[in-house]
């Protein structure tokens, strides 16, 4: 079943600059909030047009199950690319995963994640085939 579509607001809150994902997201969520009529928390809010709003400061690879079942992923964080602060840049997904090459202190980065999750998809489906295959 259909989930529609997860903006998720990406950084760490006690990190300086790291924190403007969620500070941002945490602002956009109670406006989607408001505009539901819900009056639900900011932290996770779920908006008309099944728009669900959540702040996720994990690690990229726990990214995988938070994104699951969604239609469509929009994700909100700060990236370092040299344009002046506070600059708003829109990445398609071609952009994004040409990035896979930045690096990341805590292990895989984002574009990473995405591909990682999209390669092990393809070995459970194969898997999966196989095993109906046995039967």
């Amino acid at each position: 079943m259909s989930r529609g579509t997860l903006l998720l607001y990406l950084g760490n809150p006690i990190a300086g600059d790291d924190g403007i994902g969620i500070e941002v997201g945490s602002r956009l969520a109670a406006e989607l909030s408001a505009a539901s009529g819900s009056g639900a928390a900011t932290r996770s809010t779920t908006a008309p047009r099944v728009v669900t709003a959540r702040e996720f400061s994990g690690s990229p690879l726990d990214l995988l199950g938070a994104v699951e079942g969604y239609d469509r992923l929009i994700l909100l964080d700060a990236v370092a690319t040299g344009a002046p602060v506070g600059t708003v840049r829109l990445y398609d997904e071609g952009e994004l995963m040409a990035r896979r090459g930045d690096t990341y202190p805590h292990g895989l980065n984002l574009p990473e994640a995405i591909a990682l999750g999209r390669r092990l998809q393809a070995i459970l489906a194969e898997a999966r085939r196989l095993l109906a295959d046995l039967l």
